[in-house]
C-alpha cells in the first residue's frame, strides 16, 4: 500500500463524510466518483460482560479521565490510544491512579464534577487532535495525558527541586529518553531502580544531546511559525478562498472508515 502511494497508484484520502450514489465526498470536501468501495470494517469495541441495558459506554471520551464510567467502582485501563507512544507505557500510570482510588487514597470528584471534566476533556482532546481521524475514538498525545493523570497522582516529577538537590542526577533525567518510571522520581527511595533504567538507554545519548542543542535556538520559531499558520487556517482561511472539490473521477476505490477494536487493532 505504501509503494503504491509513493508511486501514486494509490491515493490517500481523509475520513468519508457521505456517500451520493456513486459520488463519494471526503471530510476535506473533495469530492470522487468510486465504481467500487471495499470496506474495512475492522472490529468493534464490546462489553458484552454487562447488561445491554445498563452498560456502560464504549466510548472512552465519555468516561472521566477516559478511565472512569459513570460507576465509580469501575475502572477502564490500557483503552486510551496514543498518536505517539505506547499503550503499556500509558496504562501503567492508569493503574496506579485506579489503584489509589479504590483504596480510598485519592477521591473522585462528584458526578457533576466529573461529567463537566469528561465534556472539557473530550472537546480538548477532539481539538488537539482536529486533523487527525477522530473515528479513532480515546486518542490522546502520550505525555500531556500521562502528565495529566500524574498531577491526580501527585507524581508528577519536581525537576527543580531534583536539579538543587542532584545536579548530576538532573542531568542524566533530562537528557535520557522519556520513560514512565520518572513518575517516581520525587519518592529517593525508587532513585536507584529509576537511575539503573536510564543508563540502559544512554548508548547514543552524547549524540542526541549535540543534535538537541544544535535545534534548541530552531525548534521555538518552527513551533511559533506552525501555530501561526494554523490560526490563519482556522480564522481566516474561508475569507479569501473556498476548499475547490477535485475533478470527478472513473475506476477510483474509496475505502470506509475502520472501526477499532479493544485491544486498539483495526
Amino acid at each position: 500500500m505504501l509503494a503504491g502511494v509513493r508511486s501514486g497508484a494509490v491515493i490517500a484520502k481523509r475520513d468519508i463524510a457521505h456517500c451520493d450514489g456513486n459520488e463519494v465526498q471526503f471530510s476535506d470536501a473533495t469530492r470522487i466518483r468510486a465504481d467500487g468501495i471495499i470496506t474495512c470494517s475492522g472490529y468493534r469495541l464490546e462489553l458484552p460482560f454487562f447488561a445491554a441495558s445498563g452498560g456502560p459506554s464504549t466510548d472512552p471520551r465519555d468516561w472521566y479521565k477516559y478511565m472512569f464510567s459513570d460507576d465509580p467502582s469501575l475502572a477502564f485501563v490500557g483503552f486510551v490510544r496514543p498518536i505517539f507512544g505506547s499503550i503499556p507505557g500509558i496504562a501503567e500510570i492508569q493503574s496506579r491512579y485506579a489503584a489509589l482510588v479504590f483504596a480510598n487514597m485519592r477521591t473522585l470528584p462528584s458526578r457533576e464534577e466529573r461529567a463537566e471534566i469528561i465534556r472539557k476533556d473530550a472537546a480538548f482532546w477532539n481539538h488537539h487532535f482536529r486533523f487527525t481521524s477522530l473515528r479513532l475514538r480515546g486518542l490522546v498525545d502520550h505525555f500531556l495525558y500521562c502528565d495529566q493523570i500524574a498531577r491526580l497522582i501527585g507524581c508528577r516529577p519536581r525537576f527543580w527541586k531534583l536539579l538543587l538537590a542532584s545536579p548530576t542526577k538532573w542531568w542524566w533525567v533530562v537528557t535520557s529518553p522519556w520513560n514512565g518510571c520518572q513518575y517516581w522520581l520525587n519518592d529517593e527511595d525508587h532513585h536507584d531502580r529509576i537511575f539503573g533504567t536510564f543508563a540502559r538507554y544512554r548508548d547514543n545519548q552524547s549524540s542526541e544531546v549535540r543534535t538537541f542543542l544544535v535545534l534548541a535556538p530552531v525548534l521555538p520559531i518552527v513551533g511559533m511559525c506552525t501555530r501561526i499558520r494554523v490560526f490563519f487556517r482556522e480564522h481566516f482561511s474561508g475569507v479569501w478562498s473556498r476548499p475547490r472539490p477535485q475533478p470527478l473521477a472513473r475506476r477510483s476505490v474509496a475505502p470506509t472508515p475502520a472501526r477499532e477494536s479493544a485491544d486498539g487493532s483495526v
